[in-house]
């Protein structure tokens, strides 16, 4: 009697399938940046415990003036911005960003996401809008679908491709 012979299986995902979102932030150096501006520091409270445990460190500002001096002291990724501040608005900030390394994302939050106010930060080039009061769940989606979304673009720029 002669022994069979074991075939190796390799197993194959096919194209059509996405590959496994991650669950969390993969570990960057130096660490993913986030910048919550907001008077109320509820906002900032929520937020950091939105992204507790994400691998990320998480800067805060009263105002859009304060926003502005953190953002030209340190590598910022991500500003989650409200809507309307003490100095200014989310548009101050946005405008801001463009003369900024990297361009950082801009998501803005308010009490009141409308599809106009998120119609109007998508068409003026923010990422996307946080409603209030922070839904951790969702809050953590948006926080990671921009960092991978940032990861995507600096890859396509450092491969030659076009970066925004």
């Amino acid at each position: 009697m002669t022994p069979i012979a074991r075939r190796t299986v390799k197993r194959v995902t096919p194209r059509h399938m996405p590959a496994r979102r991650p669950t969390c932030l993969p570990l960057t150096n130096p660490p993913l940046g986030i910048l919550s501006v907001s008077a109320t520091t509820e906002d900032h409270t929520a937020l950091r415990q939105s992204v507790s445990g994400m691998g990320c460190w998480l800067q805060t500002a009263e105002s859009c003036q304060s926003a502005l001096e953190r953002l030209n002291h340190g590598r910022i990724s991500i500003v989650v911005c409200e809507r309307d501040l003490p100095d200014g608005t989310w548009r101050d900030i946005l405008e801001r960003l463009a003369s900024c390394p990297g361009r950082p994302f801009l998501i803005v939050t308010s009490r009141v996401a409308d599809e106009w106010l998120w119609a109007e930060v998508l068409n003026l080039g923010g990422y996307d809008v946080l409603a209030k009061p922070f839904d951790a769940k969702e809050t953590r989606h948006v926080l990671e679908t921009a960092y991978l979304g940032r990861f995507d673009r600096s890859r396509r720029t450092h491969a030659g491709g076009i970066g925004n």
